[in-house]
């Protein structure tokens, strides 16, 4: 594995199987790992070759991936341009995608991110839903009954699969809504860099456009970042508000979640007020050319 990001010597903590309910929510209140005892159930094997490779982990068996979903499902794909570098998307089928993944250039960085996996083929429930701990299974927007249905006020899931070649990335960022988010790496290494919240404000006014810590020199130590190499097996739990970025050390085949519940509903609850907040001054000059309803439903666009 080629480290390309800085390393730090600042880690996020792992819990074992040994963790409570009790203290899991008061880890909530920085990033945290769960180790592999919390996925020894799972049956994402389902995806994964019946061999170890250089790494000493068991890669995505192209074949059986495929057969879990239809290979002529279209999808969303990143990918690098060579020339420029800059990021292009298409829209290509799983079949082209593997391929290009298994035989086209590595240099590409290609990417397949936020596929709703889990909406579209109905993924078995015991690949690792059945399995997780009650206080991963509290989630407001992807466990209720209209979460599926065309009454889902949120007109869809927030469950995704992530599927990366090596050097494959997302930079930096906070999670939509505020919700907190969980990762579970089904194979593969990933590299956290993870801004502490107390250094979050500094941060955002010297750096307000900043996409990449690993172009700021010195970042590391003069904003204390926190890192993790997150191991095929763990899960990645990140709290509301924290701004992070991950790259993949290797190929990396990982299930995503964004969360709310009674957790981080006050966070969201805040998100959503400053958006409001920052809608309505913008659409100040409006206010007098619209009726009061027609003002009201324009920002709630």
């Amino acid at each position: 594995m080629q480290y390309l990001w800085p390393r730090s010597q600042r880690k996020v903590p792992i819990f074992d199987k040994s963790l409570t309910q009790l203290d899991f929510v008061r880890s909530l209140g920085e990033p945290c790992i769960l180790s592999k005892d919390f996925t020894a159930n799972f049956k994402a094997d389902i995806f994964l070759a019946d061999y170890k490779n250089e790494y000493g982990i068991q890669p995505v068996d192209y074949e059986k991936f495929l057969s879990v979903f239809d290979p002529n499902h279209e999808v969303t794909v990143e990918q690098i341009d060579s020339q420029s570098g800059q990021k292009v998307y298409q829209r290509i089928s799983l079949l082209n995608f593997i391929y290009q993944l298994q035989e086209g250039d590595r240099d590409s960085q290609i990417y397949l991110k936020d596929w709703h996996a889990q909406k579209d083929f109905s993924l078995p429930s015991n690949i690792y839903h059945d399995h997780l701990p009650y206080f991963m299974k509290m989630d407001w927007i992807n466990n209720e009954k209209w979460t599926e249905s065309s009454d889902n006020p949120l007109k869809g899931d927030y469950r995704f699969i992530y599927f990366g070649a090596p050097g494959s990335r997302t930079l930096l960022h906070e999670d939509v809504f505020r919700s907190y988010s969980w990762s579970y790496n089904v194979t593969g290494f990933k590299h956290w860099l993870i801004l502490p919240m107390h250094r979050k404000a500094e941060f955002l006014q010297r750096y307000p456009e900043a996409e990449d810590f690993s172009i700021i020199p010195n970042i590391v130590e003069d904003f204390e970042l926190i890192e993790a190499i997150q191991a095929p097996g763990e899960i990645m739990v990140m709290p509301p508000g924290y701004y992070h970025q991950v790259l993949n050390l290797t190929e990396c085949l990982s299930i995503n979640h964004n969360t709310i519940n009674a957790f981080n509903i006050s966070a969201v609850y805040e998100e959503l007020n400053e958006r409001l907040e920052a809608v309505l001054k913008e659409l100040d000059d409006q206010r007098e050319l619209r009726s009061e309803d027609d003002f009201a439903e324009t920002v709630e666009v």
